[in-house]
């Protein structure tokens, strides 16, 4: 297990490696790194390292995850990517939140607000992340949205501190899905928030936090959400076609997961 004591440093991450590993997302079917004839099998056993992580988080953040990569799907969907970076937005929203594996249970399932020092631990998820996934040459599209869907438009997110377009735009969506999510969702220390006031947020954040192009797609998805009165919940197997190359992925990442 990775040493959730380790500081920026000794991760030896930069935003100059990262972009040595082409670590923004491609929206062309290129991008995938997985063919139609990967082996399942031995695509469990490259994701089998992880399994420990993903099963050792606690019940919110399984499903937060879950329900982060659907949104995502949506919003890339509204946004016109190709269905190809659709999928690959599912997926990394499926694991965007695997480096918690290295952030102490004291902190993860704290009942109580966190201290500073508390919050500086969780913000080291993301490089934790990269850590974990880098390694695995099936899941190098999904790197730009574990590493930066704590970015912010206006430079003040973590952990490199971009603005504007230079955040690749699955952290981006990410970014809109995962606060969203995060705020109307119970957690030990707090209940969830009331839509409305989760919506004001969003707004309010739109070009400062978010990006205002996202924040228009998640409107049309809440007003497409109010207009049937609930979330539209897809099942996976409605995102991910049969036969495409990322269900071999899909299907490896699901079964570690339980």
């Amino acid at each position: 297990m990775l040493n959730p004591d380790l500081s920026f440093e000794s991760l030896n991450l930069s935003h100059d490696h990262a972009s040595e590993k082409r670590i923004h997302l491609r929206s062309d079917s290129k991008s995938l790194s997985v063919g139609r004839g990967l082996d399942y099998q031995l695509l469990s056993g490259s994701l089998h390292a992880m399994s420990r992580a993903l099963d050792a988080r606690d019940p919110y953040t399984q499903s937060h995850s879950e329900r982060v990569a659907h949104l995502a799907f949506e919003l890339a969907g509204i946004l016109g990517l190709s269905k190809e970076a659709s999928y690959e937005i599912y997926l990394a929203g499926i694991l965007h939140d695997i480096g918690k594996i290295g952030i102490p249970d004291a902190v993860l399932l704290k009942a109580d607000a966190l201290s500073e020092e508390d919050i500086k631990s969780v913000r080291r998820h993301p490089e934790i992340g990269y850590l974990i996934v880098e390694r695995v040459s099936t899941l190098q599209f999904a790197l730009p949205g574990i590493l930066y869907h704590h970015e912010r438009w206006d430079g003040k997110g973590y952990p490199h501190g971009l603005a504007g377009e230079s955040v690749p735009l699955m952290a981006r969506i990410l970014a809109v899905a995962d606060a969203f999510d995060a705020m109307t969702s119970c957690r030990p220390y707090r209940t969830a928030m009331p839509l409305e006031r989760a919506l004001a947020i969003i707004e309010a954040g739109r070009a400062s936090q978010w990006d205002a192009a996202i924040v228009d797609c998640f409107e049309i998805w809440l007003n497409e959400r109010n207009s049937t009165q609930r979330v539209p919940v897809m099942p996976p197997h409605s995102i991910i076609p049969q036969g495409s190359p990322v269900e071999y992925i899909h299907r490896a990442i699901v079964t570690l997961s339980h």
